[in-house]
């Protein structure tokens, strides 16, 4: 895998690596989030949040959730939140293909990773993309990113530019 330097939220620049997270993501309906971790209710969240820097929700903030392991700074978690609007579209790009890999941080500091802004949904209902802005839709990707078991995330011209591409199995 080639290492590709991609900018995370507002100011995270980190590097893609081949270890993607082994996480099977779930899908909360209560509060309408995917989750990639290994804890499994909001108490294991807190307990991991010593030992790790990112982006999180504080007080009114809307950020999804990226947390990085504080030693080794590489990717130990997501949550996306699945935002409230939907969009159709007609055609979706598929390419380029999805190559499994994880991310390491540049550096071990918090940043900013607004929300997503809205989600598509495949006609038969197989896939499930939220993106911060639908734009991304209509436009080639430079590179999709799997980040873990059927959870893809996409770049466009070196930033991070699709919140999550999961592909729900379960529900």
């Amino acid at each position: 895998m080639i290492t590709v330097k991609i900018t995370i939220g507002d100011t995270m620049i980190a590097e893609t690596t081949g270890r993607p997270l082994a996480f099977t993501p779930r899908f909360d309906f209560r509060d309408l989030q995917l989750i990639v971790a290994g804890y499994a209710d909001p108490a294991g969240r807190e307990r991991q949040l010593p030992d790790t820097f990112g982006s999180m929700q504080w007080l009114w903030s809307q950020d999804e959730h990226f947390r990085f392991d504080q030693g080794s700074r590489e990717l130990c978690s997501l949550t996306f939140f699945v935002p409230p609007q939907s969009v159709s579209m007609p055609h979706v790009h598929d390419e380029p293909r999805t190559q499994a890999g994880g991310l390491r941080a540049d550096a071990a500091q918090g940043f900013v990773m607004p929300q997503t802004t809205v989600f598509h949904c495949d006609p038969g209902a197989t896939e499930l993309r939220c993106l911060r802005d639908v734009g991304v839709l209509d436009r080639k990707l430079d590179a999709r990113l799997g980040v873990a078991p059927d959870v893809a995330s996409s770049s466009r011209r070196g930033r991070w530019s699709a919140g999550a591409s999961a592909i729900p199995r379960g529900i």
